[in-house]
């Protein structure tokens, strides 16, 4: 894993990503989910 070149920290940027991640997985399994 690479630092950031930015004043960002490595961690922040796996946070973000795990977080985009988990928001695009969570909102497709909803869209999965049949209705009542």
């Amino acid at each position: 894993m690479k630092p950031g070149k930015s004043g960002r920290t490595p961690d922040l940027g796996v946070l973000e990503q795990w977080i985009a991640t988990t928001l695009r997985s969570s909102f497709e399994q909803r869209l999965r989910w049949p209705e009542g």
